[in-house]
């Protein structure tokens, strides 16, 4: 699992490192603070679970695409993929969550990939060698992760045809084998059946 990176936090570390002993105890204290926010944030995640999905518009990763909108996708079960071009697991996923998405689409699935990195091109240089076919949309400055409650990379909220968020999965969980298709039939189902 990797921490999504945010600048602030690190270069309070790198400031406590280099502080005079007097200045280093107030340091110590807001970086620990930052600390708990980060567990926090990792909680929202799940704390969205039942809750209507947050907004999601935003511009695409790929230059010749539209705008990346989750309302749009109603009515469908939706994978929201929070990754970014340097986490390994994060790339491991893709290629799952793409051949997911060939076989269950005409059932009502989509996978939407929302690109975390601060520099777009990274996540675009990343894209020539690793071909998926879903929507991909940019969010460098992490509001849309932040909504959602992400705060560790690989994240995945998936959403219901309502719009409801029915599981936040993170780290290894995203790993395991079975699990993000099993998730997806049970939903599927349980669509069918209301």
């Amino acid at each position: 699992m990797h921490a999504v990176v945010r600048q602030a936090p690190l270069l309070g570390l790198v400031f406590l490192l280099l502080a005079p002993p007097g200045l280093a105890g107030a340091v110590r204290a807001e970086v620990d603070e930052l600390g708990q926010q980060e567990a926090g944030q990792q909680e929202a995640g799940q704390r969205q679970v039942g809750r209507a999905a947050p907004d999601l518009s935003l511009p695409a990763l790929r230059s010749n695409a539209e705008p990346i909108d989750l309302a749009d996708h109603r009515g469908k079960v939706v994978f929201v993929d929070f990754w970014s071009s340097w986490c390994a697991p994060c790339r491991r996923a893709m290629p799952r969550l793409d051949a997911l998405r060939r076989e269950f689409r005409r059932d009502g699935f989509e996978v939407i990939g929302v690109n975390v990195d601060l520099e777009p091109d990274a996540a675009r240089r990343f894209l020539e060698r690793t071909r998926v076919d879903y929507p991909l949309a940019a969010d460098p400055g992490g509001e849309a992760a932040n909504r959602f409650g992400v705060a560790v990379l690989p994240a995945l909220v998936v959403v219901d045809r309502r719009g409801i968020v029915q599981h936040a999965l993170t780290g290894r969980a995203l790993e395991a084998p079975g699990l993000l298709r099993s998730t997806l039939q049970d939903l599927l189902a349980e669509e069918e059946v209301r």
